[in-house]
């Protein structure tokens, strides 16, 4: 069969499953058929690969301003990449022309000007931004905020690694969108946009220890979005003060990765939001120059009471400690989350052993040099951290766990009678160090089979297989 004679909508298929961007360029200049079906997927977004792939993506678009609508996401940084040497040294210097859109005709530098209207930025504004765009300027920003704004119609995605606070030309973009969307979302600049990823930019924003409530306040205030994830998020005092629930009215799935947040401005964040069906929440108890932020679960969790009645999957868990015990926590860090029995439709939780249990117990052994420490959940715990668990759960998984789960495991599917979460379909336990457990399969295989009796699949990662 001749591939040219299949559908369009299955070649179309079949290209979508291919990542690499020459196979589909060498596709695209096979014949005028298959190009017609190639290049809408080459150009469906935009990954930043080098300092001047922008500027190719940006020429691109303006040569065939038909390529626009197919444009869906968008990855890349709001400063320009820095340029290794031959001496190995980074240059400190833009390269002005890496992103200039030059080699343009008439007609196209026409069309560039023309696609900036005086009317929504003002005429002194886009003439700077023309001249920026097309001139040897340093113009990393204005590119990036050319292709937001010809792109606002298409775009559902976009991920940023940022530095510093928001550049000018794409403020001006999420600004004017706002505008347009707090009128009506129907037909406005970023309409169509969906989910947001924004992450601190660590190598090129060196000055800056995380995000700013600057450049998270507008993405936010966007009604259209219903997703945003934000990796390294600083201690803001804005962030705080002056972030309300008018911020948040559509967000649904929420991610802070990486936080910096102190259990007081997590909570008063996070009771902003009425409407989350997803959260994840990884915190990071040191950053460069700061002091230690302590992980309270409990307050997290009184953070999400206004979205208890909705609230769908949970993820809890601290991104650098691996154990937790008695002996060893500062007084008051590292309490267990109250309970979870609040919230009424929670199916899929993932949380640290500690997050769910507590500190363990250390018993010793022997002799401490022998190296027989035994960690372990008293019974209580194990009893309060079952009960902490909403009726509906049907997903549970553990992060971080010791030989010590296993009390847990036992309160959780007792001898007689029934267990605690009826609903429960899975439970998937991760060990963060090897365990002198699994020497002897058959201890796994107990808890497996136990397991299996009541309908539910046990599974485990982080071990050596035996």
């Amino acid at each position: 069969m001749i591939l040219t004679t299949l559908p369009n909508e299955l070649l179309s298929k079949i290209l979508e499953m291919v990542d690499a961007s020459c196979t589909l360029t060498n596709v695209s200049l096979t014949c005028k058929h298959l190009n017609d079906i190639a290049e809408p997927l080459m150009y469906r977004g935009y990954t930043q690969r080098n300092k001047s792939s922008v500027g190719r993506f940006a020429k691109a678009l303006v040569s065939r301003p038909h390529l626009i609508e197919y444009v869906k996401f968008f990855d890349g940084s709001t400063s320009q990449p820095s340029v290794k040497l031959r001496s190995g040294t980074k240059s400190v210097v833009n390269l002005q022309a890496a992103n200039r859109i030059d080699d343009l005709t008439n007609e196209q530098s026409k069309w560039i000007r023309q696609s900036l209207p005086d009317a929504v930025y003002g005429t002194e504004f886009c003439d700077v931004w023309y001249r920026k765009l097309t001139e040897w300027f340093d113009n990393w920003d204005a590119v990036l905020g050319f292709l937001f704004h010809i792109c606002s119609r298409s775009l559902t995605s976009i991920s940023l690694q940022i530095a510093g606070p928001m550049p000018p030309y794409s403020l001006a973009v999420l600004e004017q969108a706002i505008k347009e969307q707090h009128i009506s979302v129907d037909g406005a600049m970023l309409a169509n946009l969906r989910e947001v990823h924004l992450k601190h930019d660590s190598e090129a924003g060196k000055l800056h220890r995380g995000l700013k409530a600057s450049f998270v306040f507008p993405f936010f205030r966007l009604k259209s979005v219903v997703a945003i994830s934000m990796t390294r998020i600083h201690n803001d005092t804005a962030l705080t003060s002056e972030f309300s629930d008018q911020h948040v009215s559509a967000i649904k799935y929420l991610a802070l990765i990486d936080s910096r947040l102190p259990r007081t401005s997590v909570q008063n964040v996070l009771r902003c939001f009425n409407s989350l069906q997803f959260f994840q929440y990884q915190h990071a108890r040191l950053g460069e120059m700061e002091s230690v932020t302590q992980f309270c679960p409990t307050a997290v969790l009184n953070g999400l009471d206004r979205s208890k009645h909705c609230l769908e999957q949970l993820i809890l868990s601290d991104k650098g400690q691996l154990n937790y015990m008695h002996d060893t926590r500062p007084d008051g860090e590292y309490e267990p989350a109250e309970s979870f029995e609040g919230f009424r439709r929670l199916r899929s939780l993932s949380v640290d052993a500690y997050v769910l249990l507590g500190p363990e117990e250390v018993e010793f052994i022997g002799e401490r040099a022998a190296g027989q420490d035994r960690f372990q959940h008293s019974p209580e715990q194990c009893l309060e951290a079952v009960a902490s668990l909403p009726l509906v759960l049907e997903e549970l998984r553990i992060m971080k766990c010791r030989t010590s789960i296993f009390s847990f495991l036992g309160a959780l599917m007792p001898k007689n009678g029934p267990g605690p979460c009826p609903k429960l379909k899975s439970i998937h336990l991760v060990f963060g160090i090897k365990t002198q457990t699994f020497v002897v399969p058959n201890i796994w295989t107990y808890w497996k089979e136990k397991a299996l009796e009541r309908g539910i699949v046990l599974t485990r990662t982080g071990l050596d297989r035996h």
